[in-house]
């Protein structure tokens, strides 16, 4: 199991280094058929820190997107933080990370369910045990504190990166 997640994780890593590589000018997207850039990064300690970003326009975004964790060994989970750069959000008190209900992962039993909880109100922390190679999608909420209207994105996290 161990060789085909890391061979699937390969071929991952290497459609998004290509995509990220054979971008033009108009980054396209989806529905006009073009590649879009993924951004992407590694964490092999025991902390990993994403970056969340926010605008009043509702738009999030996750840096980087997918995060490749080899950490959590021997019972050691890694401690990942999720910290808003904008004052003019906040995370909420209760859900700000949710694993997708398809994926399967290594955040403690919480598959489906809400992850980790709120150290204050620009961060967020779970704790990954990593003890599975897994694929996973998870949403993160934000809060507008002018207008208390929620805005989500949904990155990815890939545990047991060679």
């Amino acid at each position: 199991m161990t060789r085909t997640f890391g061979f699937v994780a390969s071929a991952l890593f290497s459609v998004a280094v290509g995509t990220a590589t054979a971008q033009s000018s108009d980054p396209g997207g989806p529905k006009d058929g073009k590649p879009r850039k993924v951004d992407a990064g590694a964490c092999d300690g025991s902390l990993c820190r994403l970056k969340v970003h926010a605008t009043g326009n509702c738009t999030v975004t996750v840096e980087p997107e997918w995060v490749f964790i080899s950490g959590g060994r021997d019972g050691q989970p890694v401690r990942i933080l999720w910290e808003l750069d904008q004052r003019d959000f906040t995370f909420p008190d209760v859900g700000a990370v949710m694993l997708k209900p398809r994926y399967a992962g290594s955040f403690g039993g919480n598959e489906g369910l809400l992850l980790g909880s709120k150290v204050d109100s620009q961060t967020w922390e779970v704790m990954d045990y990593n003890f599975q190679p897994s694929v996973s999608r998870y949403a993160v909420t934000v809060v507008n504190r002018k207008t208390q209207e929620t805005c989500s994105v949904d990155p990815g996290v890939i545990n047991d990166w060679p």
